[in-house]
């Protein structure tokens, strides 16, 4: 194909191979005065194996300076940083078929991406290393067990008997507020609003209380469903962040709950006591917890659940199949949500609207050291369970020890061990076919 006016012609090195030939697999029309932003990086002083050990002459070609000008000739050795135009790779390139792309001619649009058949941001080859969440999550079992341990010497009839039951109800409520922005986290869509929509559904509830609680439910999970909905489309279809939209919409509820009453009680009409069935609540979420982690280790679910992942670019999206993760993810965790604040109602009886952003505070913290990443995609199997029962048996200690820490200061240091164990699970998760893919792009 002839250059139109105002290009360069070059050739780029074989990014996989460094022998003392120095192939070049690809030619490329690289963007000249006409483009100011074009160019190619190299660097000087080639080998020159490529004349004397293989009979090929030596490929030169100019240097684009940083205004696009041909600065001077230089031979390139090393890769170059991509910018705009196009290149072509041969079919029977030995790096294009190290990086398993098919038996065709490869093209890539130099547009600031890296080349075909690199995995960009979201799109990741290989499985990720689940041997760090087994490790973490077995750290988190020593630490519940000393922390249960500690809580029975100082008050052992908190772990025993009918005391048992709030101890697992506050388990209950908390661990589905943590599935439910956990679910979100894995699909990178997270719903900072899970706390308010708690309360507001369970203030909801307690004002409809009196018409009944099979409609008072039905009525408020219809009101939770339509939340979840106007998010996940704000979200999805916009191509928004989700922790900008939810925020907004935690806002409009702390705004709606602002003008109800003070304190709400449930008429006496609502006999049903969730303290009769604690166990099964608490293995509601057990069961939730499970599912979740159980699907989010099967690598096909665990990709597609996370392919909302941040791309490198905010304006590329990531697909019809990640968008419907997406707000199935955000419709979820808003009907989990839900469903904590009317069971929350149930249990104490009495609906308050107030302190509901430390409820999100509380259970994204879970979520973090739990092992869920916090960029999405990548979680454990057993780590929000036990984290979840860390955070519990932590509020109980302290109130054992006299000690006065709000569920807002709990939730910001959950928070800040969760984001240094998000780091821990990025970097030791990464899939390793990714880092030397990594390796070969850069040329290393």
């Amino acid at each position: 194909m002839p250059c139109p006016d105002g290009c360069l012609t070059g050739t780029v090195p074989h990014m996989a191979e460094r022998d003392e030939h120095d192939k070049y697999d690809a030619t490329v029309r690289l963007p000249g005065r006409d483009n100011p932003q074009g160019g190619w990086s190299t660097r000087a002083g080639a080998s020159e194996g490529a004349s004397s050990g293989s009979g090929q002459p030596q490929t030169r070609y100019p240097q684009l300076g940083s205004f696009g000008q041909a600065d001077e000739e230089t031979t390139a050795t090393t890769m170059p940083v991509f910018s705009r135009g196009t290149a072509s790779v041969p079919s029977n390139s030995d790096w294009a078929s190290s990086h398993d792309l098919a038996d065709s001619e490869r093209t890539m649009a130099l547009g600031g991406y890296p080349p075909a058949g690199y995995p960009m941001d979201g799109e990741e080859t290989g499985r990720d290393r689940l041997v760090v969440h087994v490790l973490w999550e077995a750290l988190l079992c020593g630490v519940v067990a000393i922390a249960s341990v500690s809580l029975y010497r100082l008050e052992p009839e908190w772990l025993t008997g009918n005391a048992l039951q709030p101890l697992l109800l506050s388990a209950t409520v908390l661990g589905l507020l943590t599935v439910g922005i956990g679910l979100s986290l894995r699909a990178a869509v997270p719903n900072l609003a899970v706390g308010p929509v708690a309360v507001a559904a369970g203030i909801f509830f307690a004002e409809q209380a009196d018409r009944g609680i099979t409609l008072a439910g039905s009525m408020t999970f219809a009101v939770v469903l339509a939340v979840g909905v106007v998010l996940g489309v704000v979200v999805v279809v916009f191509h928004v962040p989700a922790w900008a939209a939810s925020f907004g919409a935690l806002l409009a509820l702390v705004g709606w709950l602002e003008t109800r009453d003070p304190t709400i009680t449930l008429p006496d009409s609502v006999v049903y006591q969730p303290y009769d069935h604690h166990y099964y609540w608490f293995g509601v979420f057990v069961v939730l917890s499970l599912i979740g982690g159980a699907l989010g280790m099967l690598p096909g679910v665990r990709a597609r659940l996370g392919g909302f992942r941040p791309a490198t670019d905010a304006a590329r999206r990531q697909g019809a199949g990640a968008g419907v993760m997406a707000f199935v993810a955000l419709v979820g965790s808003t009907l989990l949500a839900g469903l904590a604040g009317v069971l929350l109602v149930l249990t104490v009886r009495v609906a308050t609207p107030i302190d509901s952003v430390s409820w999100t505070g509380l259970a994204l913290g879970a979520a973090l050291v739990g092992g869920t990443s916090a960029f999405g995609r990548r979680g454990g199997l057993f780590g929000t369970i036990l984290a979840v029962a860390l955070l519990v048996l932590s509020q109980r200690l302290t109130v054992a020890m006299e000690w006065s820490l709000s569920r807002a200061t709990f939730g910001a240091i959950a928070i800040g061990l969760g984001l240094l164990v998000t780091r821990i699970v990025e970097s030791a998760g990464r899939p390793k076919r990714l880092e030397e893919t990594d390796e070969a792009w850069l040329g290393i």
